[in-house]
């Protein structure tokens, strides 16, 4: 797996920071929205494979992506743009093999977010 200093955008990271005033109360709020948003979008974005449904993995897995980015969460948002890219091409085969890393992928990203509270 990726090591933490590469699943996280430090620029936004301090970016978000910078817009509060005590530094963690907004990245916190975003992290908890990130953590408690996320998960139901991974199960939404697993049927749709089941289902081979292109358009709906490709909307979701852009979803994904762009708020997994707003926060900073870049290793996590470029599989989410592939799974994005190959879907709307037709090959759910590769967006299949993405998704299976996905879920570890989050867990360390959610870690590594923690972390940067602290």
């Amino acid at each position: 797996m990726k090591n933490n200093q590469h699943l996280i955008d430090e620029e936004t990271v301090a970016s978000i920071k910078a817009l509060d005033e005590d530094g963690e109360g907004l990245f916190a709020g975003l992290i908890g929205m990130f953590k408690t948003d996320t998960p139901p979008r991974l199960e939404a974005l697993r049927l749709a494979l089941d289902s081979s449904d292109s358009a709906s993995i490709a909307g979701i897995a852009h979803s994904l992506k762009s708020g997994s980015l707003s926060i900073g969460a870049g290793y996590f948002a470029s599989l989410c743009a592939s799974i994005e890219q190959q879907a709307r091409r037709g090959d759910l085969t590769s967006s299949r093999s993405l998704d299976s890393l996905l879920a570890s992928v989050f867990t360390d990203t959610c870690r590594a977010l923690e972390q940067r509270m602290e």
